[in-house]
């Protein structure tokens, strides 16, 4: 299984390997376009990640 940061490399990398769209791109590898321009708002909460790694 491949998760979503792979997949939008493997994307990027097409895209400039071979000077296709982000369109193309996607639809060569079955990558949907909103996997690949999806950005996260949360809040990356590492001091709480810090105190559950301690316990």
């Amino acid at each position: 299984m491949v998760d979503p940061a792979q997949r939008r490399t493997w994307v990027r990398w097409v895209q400039e390997a071979y000077a296709v769209s982000e369109r193309t791109a996607c639809a060569a590898g079955g990558v949907a376009r909103s996997s690949v321009r999806y950005a996260s708002v949360a809040a990356p909460q590492e001091p709480l990640r810090q105190r559950l790694r301690v316990t």
